[in-house]
């Protein structure tokens, strides 16, 4: 198990010309080729705020390190900074949670968020090699997807196995991505959404289904229609918490996360449920390695561009967070209303 460690920014942390200085190495209680997970908390003000994060690694080559994560949840800070690391590898990563908004330029992100004061801040980062997670729609390993042979374990799929679709029938994946999250006590927004089994309606789902919050779930009926003018729509799990038998699970220490992609975006069956399988764009590969950024450039050359949504259609309307809890609880007062 990776070690968790905790750091609150202040100014008892050193500075060396003009900039503070965290090195791993005087936290971490394990050897430094093992994985640590660093938490970062805001302290007091500090006056300096540009960060360096850096001796993490032993080895200045990759081979014997293991991956390391670098957490902030930004709605405890109150602070306008800058955040560059040195000697990471690209199995590295940077989770950044509660940003409102944010944009790359050059490999440097500017990212919004509404501080621990109510008011805007900004923080810039520089990841260097290491990638950035920005929620992306995942199913967790024992999730049992439906194939032409049968329901099959979401973590004993490989590319090239075929796929029950609901527009396209069997269709064979062509990309797999896997990652696995520690949490650390109170963190909740990459935590995942359980559906309890019987939900969504008889068998639906057939067990308990966990999926990450940004994984969108079809949805239609009467009130869809009225609301959005559509047969059906895609909705992210985080909206249909307020449903009887859905809800967060903070008590979730860890989770393995696993993305399934094809040639065109599909709705598949996961656990007898119709939800979506990756939908590539610039906001959703942000947790990706650059290694596996590379693959989908290759396949795909224009998908990580403002030209995604052309080359890469999504298969249904997808409705934003905001729209899909207003659509939910109106979904969810017409079922209420319905039973009594």
């Amino acid at each position: 198990m990776p070690e968790i460690i905790n750091i609150t920014i202040d100014d008892s942390i050193p500075d060396k010309k003009g900039k503070q200085e965290i090195k791993i190495k005087n936290y971490a209680t394990t050897p430094l080729e093992d994985s640590q997970f660093v938490h970062f908390f805001d302290g007091d003000d500090w006056d300096i705020d540009e960060i360096v994060i850096k001796d993490f690694h032993k080895n200045k080559k990759e081979k014997g390190e293991e991956p390391d994560e670098f957490h902030f949840d930004l709605s405890g800070f109150d602070d306008d900074f800058t955040v560059d690391i040195s000697g990471e590898f690209d199995f590295d990563c940077f989770i950044i949670q509660n940003a409102t908004s944010f944009e790359e330029d050059g490999g440097v992100y500017t990212i919004e968020y509404i501080g621990s004061d109510g008011e805007s801040h900004t923080v810039e980062i520089d990841p260097g090699d290491a990638c950035m997670v920005i929620n992306p729609p995942c199913l967790t390993p024992a999730t049992l997807v439906s194939t032409p042979n049968g329901m099959k374990r979401a973590q004993d799929l490989k590319v090239g196995d075929l796929v029950e679709t609901l527009d396209s029938g069997p269709q064979p994946i062509c990309w797999i991505q896997k990652r696995r999250l520690v949490f650390s006590v109170g963190e909740v927004n990459f935590k995942p959404i359980l559906i309890k089994k019987g939900a969504l309606g008889p068998r639906k789902p057939l067990n308990d289904l966990y999926l990450s919050p940004q994984h969108r779930v079809l949805l239609d009926g009467p009130v869809v229609r009225r609301k959005c003018g559509a047969s059906e729509v895609l909705v992210p799990a985080k909206a249909l918490t307020d449903w009887k038998g859905i809800r967060n699970t903070p008590g979730k220490a860890s989770v393995e996360y696993v993305t399934v992609m094809f040639k065109t975006h599909q709705i598949i069956f996961a656990e007898g449920v119709e939800v979506e399988s990756y939908l590539p764009r610039p906001y959703a590969v942000q947790f990706l390695t650059k290694k596996a950024t590379a693959e989908l450039e290759e396949m795909f050359p224009e998908v990580l561009t403002e030209k995604a949504a052309e080359v890469y259609p999504a298969v249904r309307p997808v409705l934003t967070t905001q729209q899909a809890l207003l659509l939910a609880k109106a979904q969810d007062h017409m079922a209420l209303s319905n039973s009594e």
